[in-house]
């Protein structure tokens, strides 16, 4: 049962914080959920956050992000970012604006700029420089090479901060609300054993993709391969009924994908999910959508992917079964036996039972894509609470 502290004063935690120059803000209404009940999984999970969220220097402070030259993928932020009315857990209200690269006139509103362009060329437009940072982030797998000295005050990436001007924006931007969904509440009905595992990748077409995906049919693994990458059953009428059920098809690549390609996921047990390059830290959004809609991923990818999973025993780790090289019959027997027995293949979703999500992967979300505004956000007024996890 949720404890609920109504009416709370902050008189005791004031008196722990004398001496500090933490602002108190005390509130009529504030509740205080514990992990270990049935509380809101979006909500704060102890005192200690409850501390964060209420008690900051920088409580109520505004800072304006914008974003120029296509910096994000604005369909994934929290609608109310754009007015001005979105508060970090930090307490500090993070407003995101866009900027085209020919309104040089109104760069200087921003107290940090965000921009994929790694030589903006319009730089030197940003009047007071002292005010308003600028911040490149790299949405690939590699490490850009970018001017640090003169151009950028931060560079954020998949590979983490090595200093206090890099910031680790990580490809996690399912929120946990959606990570935690009970395995109760998924819809078990649309599974099947006629749909075992799926595979679509369009943009893309690796050889070592392709390999795999024909080296599990050659294996007698019924994957149906929705993409044109490898593609098996592309023009089969099954595949067509399917993709009906999730939305008009031409629309996918102009506006959101993720809506149908998760409806199209939930549809199966597994998803094949291979990066482009196997690496630490390039763990992109192929291994954490399917956790969103009931669906294991069957990943092979980055080498250190143990430390993003949310829960124990999430998802099938390809590079287990051989690294680089992965005994693709081994595979295959693992989830021809998984597809005919519920029982161990639901082994795979007792991860969700728990009410919280690993420690570590809280870490991972909250430097996400998604709550990146708020990261910037918070580093342009030297906050940083990614120690703590998200609330994401």
């Amino acid at each position: 049962m949720t404890r609920r502290i109504n009416h709370f004063c902050a008189s005791l935690l004031a008196v722990l914080l004398v001496g500090s120059s933490y602002h108190l803000l005390c509130t009529t209404n504030i509740s205080l959920y514990f992990s270990a009940e049935d509380g809101d999984p979006t909500a704060p999970r102890s005192s200690f956050d409850l501390v964060t969220h209420f008690l900051t220097p920088h409580t109520g402070k505004e800072v304006r992000m914008a974003m120029v030259e296509g910096s994000w993928a604005v369909y994934d932020l929290p609608e109310n970012i754009w007015n001005r009315n979105y508060t970090c857990r930090s307490g500090i209200r993070c407003s995101a604006m866009e900027i085209g690269a020919d309104e040089s006139e109104r760069l200087s509103e921003a107290d940090v700029i965000l921009t994929l362009n790694p030589e903006p060329w319009w730089n030197e437009s940003i009047a007071n420089r002292a005010k308003t940072h600028l911040a490149f982030l790299g949405m690939e797998g590699w490490d850009y090479d970018i001017d640090m000295d003169t151009v950028f005050d931060y560079k954020a990436t998949v590979y983490g901060a090595k200093d206090d001007r890099h910031v680790w924006a990580t490809m996690s931007e399912t929120p946990w609300a959606e990570m935690l969904t009970p395995r109760a509440q998924l819809d078990w009905s649309k599974k099947s054993k006629d749909r075992n595992v799926m595979f679509m990748s369009s943009n893309s077409c690796p050889s070592h993709r392709s390999w795999f995906v024909e080296q599990l049919i050659e294996h007698g693994v019924d994957v149906w391969s929705l993409g044109t990458c490898a593609s098996s059953h592309e023009t089969t009428d099954r595949v067509q009924k399917l993709k009906q059920l999730c939305g008009d098809e031409a629309g996918w690549g102009a506006g959101d994908w993720r809506g149908p390609k998760n409806c199209l996921t939930e549809h199966f047990k597994f998803i094949i999910s291979i990066e482009k390059q196997f690496e630490d830290d390039y763990i992109s959004e192929k291994f954490f959508h399917p956790f969103a809609v009931g669906t294991v991923p069957l990943y092979w990818g980055g080498l250190n992917v143990a430390h993003y999973n949310p829960g124990e025993n999430s998802f099938v780790n390809v590079r287990d079964f051989g690294g680089d090289e992965p005994d693709i019959a081994a595979i295959a027997a693992l989830l021809k036996r998984l597809n005919e027995n519920d029982a161990q293949y639901e082994e795979y979703f007792r991860w969700k039972q728990q009410k919280a999500l690993r420690p570590e992967f809280g870490v991972v979300n909250y430097h996400s894509w998604k709550n990146l505004p708020c990261v910037m956000c918070e580093k342009r007024l030297g906050v940083d609470l990614g120690h703590l996890g998200s609330v994401l």
